[in-house]
């Protein structure tokens, strides 16, 4: 089981963001969930919570349970490359790996076209 907390995506390196440069942030608490998605608290991207992925109160802040391969949490893929930071960007994470997988990721941008694949992911 994979327990994660993702703080913030931001376009700023190694400093306190200015609200501008955050892409998204969100907090892994039932109350921010609606619809199978888990709010965004800019309000442009919301999480989708996908093949049994969950959120837990339990876990202080609150946590985004993984389980199983199956389980993600996505940003629409609709979202435009323009929002996206081109040079420089960070993301905060904290995680807890029970059991680690070959190609398993904690955050990862990717394109998958079978042959041709592209991106990264931590």
């Amino acid at each position: 089981m994979i327990t994660l907390a993702i703080i913030a995506l931001t376009c700023a390196p190694l400093q306190d963001p200015k609200p501008n440069e955050v892409f998204a942030s969100w907090k892994f608490r039932s109350e921010e969930v609606e619809a199978g998605e888990v709010k965004d608290l800019r309000g442009k991207n919301p999480l989708r919570l996908e093949g049994g992925a969950r959120v837990s109160d339990s876990a202080g802040p609150g946590a985004l349970m993984f389980s199983s391969g199956a389980h993600r949490a996505v940003i629409d893929a609709g979202v435009s490359s323009s929002a996206l930071p081109k040079k420089v960007f960070s993301a905060e994470t904290w995680v807890t790996i029970d059991k680690p997988l070959k190609w398993g990721a904690i955050i990862t941008a990717m394109q998958d076209n079978g042959g041709f694949e592209k991106g990264w992911l931590l």
